[in-house]
């Protein structure tokens, strides 16, 4: 999944999406990010990947 000029991921936007190995979200702003975005997801075998230049802007929105 790749979430290039999406701004925020609402609730339950990825839960029970079991086979979901990464997404990669590309906007180097978010708004936010629900909590339980990733409900039902092997969070050890998903990665979540966002610009390394904005790796702390996203640490306080995303609970991963």
């Amino acid at each position: 999944t790749n979430c290039k000029n999406v701004n925020s991921i609402g609730a339950n936007a990825f839960s029970y999406c079991e086979s979901l190995i990464s997404v990669t979200y590309l906007n180097t702003t978010v708004t936010g990010i629900a909590s339980n975005v990733f409900d039902y997801v092997d969070q050890s075998n998903c990665s979540l990947i966002v610009p390394t230049a904005s790796l702390e802007t996203y640490k306080p929105i995303v609970v991963y």
